[in-house]
């Protein structure tokens, strides 16, 4: 395992527009990559496997609510509300914080070596590493806006917009901000 074929790490991006924006302004635009099909199976076997994998063996921190199932952002609000009154009759000292981050351009941020690092250090099987890094070695991606086509350029780092492995890898990537917060 670790062999993902050149046509299934090129995208088109196709940009579609975000509903409730402005069609004028360029941050109305939402990149979707689309690739091949068999790609986008094989992405869904991975996906579907790792999940399994993190859930059975409680990879991710038990803090992390997005996208897993049977969690929300609601479970985090809950959370917190139910905090809330706990923390009044406490000193000062003793009183919590709330941080919200809302993460822009997150999928292109991320970066690959310390995401596959990670990803090791927590017990992934070096195969599905492996073949995650070959999945997301030398992507190149180009654009469409209606007949006109980019040129193809080389995506160095980030995750592949629209890619079923994206949310996981994700995860993975900001498993560890709960415990380094708190």
């Amino acid at each position: 395992m670790g062999w993902v074929p050149a046509s299934w790490r090129i995208a088109r991006i196709q940009p579609l527009l975000k509903p409730g924006t402005p069609s004028d302004e360029l941050g109305s635009l939402r990149p979707i990559g689309l690739t091949s099909c068999v790609a986008k199976l094989m992405e869904r076997l991975e996906q579907r496997r790792l999940v399994w994998l993190a859930e059975t063996n409680g990879w991710f921190s038990r803090l992390q609510a997005g996208f897993r199932k049977k969690r929300s952002t609601v479970d985090q609000l809950a959370r917190m509300v139910q905090g809330i009154p706990y923390g009044y009759p406490l000193p000062t000292a003793k009183k919590g914080i709330l941080l919200l981050f809302d993460y822009k351009a997150a999928y292109d941020k991320v970066w690959r070596q310390r995401l596959l690092q990670v990803m090791l250090d927590i017990g992934v099987p070096t195969c599905f590493v492996r073949w995650i890094s070959k999945f997301l070695s030398d992507r190149r991606a180009f654009t469409t806006v209606g007949n006109t086509r980019s040129r193809i350029r080389v995506m160095r780092e980030g995750l592949p917009q629209g890619s079923v492995l994206a949310p996981i890898l994700f995860l993975f990537h900001i498993n560890d901000l709960a415990s380094t917060l708190t």
